[in-house]
């Protein structure tokens, strides 16, 4: 048996950095920590943001990462959330890019790193 894990790494470019950990942070509302150098070793910063259920997402801070447009042809992520009203209203007060798709309450938006990510609700609680 084959399953995608809880952790996900992505590279972003180092202008970035503080707008991308504030988006995570502040419009988010994950916790944004630097990874513990003990197990990791990387030339560039790198900082692990852990979700609630578990997931962490590390990001190293490096000159040679997409810039936003070639990330919108990488890796896109989802971002399940009890409400994801909230979630949308506070990205769109953050000012980051957003897309719609034909599929209703479908939300795609760019972190300031390029990062797509998807808001959908945590349907887990709707059954």
């Amino acid at each position: 048996m084959t399953a995608l894990s809880s952790s996900v790494h992505l590279h972003a470019r180092p202008e970035t950095k503080e707008q991308l950990l504030r988006f995570f942070t502040e419009v988010r509302g994950v916790n944004v920590a630097a990874a513990a150098k003990a197990y990791i070793r990387s030339p560039d910063p790198m900082y692990a943001v852990t979700f609630s259920n578990g997931a962490i997402l590390s990001v190293v801070f490096a000159q040679d990462a997409l810039s936003d447009r070639q990330a919108q042809r990488g890796a896109w992520f989802e971002l399940r959330a009890n409400d994801a009203e909230a979630l949308q209203e506070r990205r769109r007060r953050s000012g980051s890019k957003e897309w719609f798709t034909r599929t209703p309450r479908v939300f795609y938006t760019q972190a300031p790193g390029g990062q797509v990510l998807r808001i959908v609700s945590d349907w887990t609680r709707e059954r």
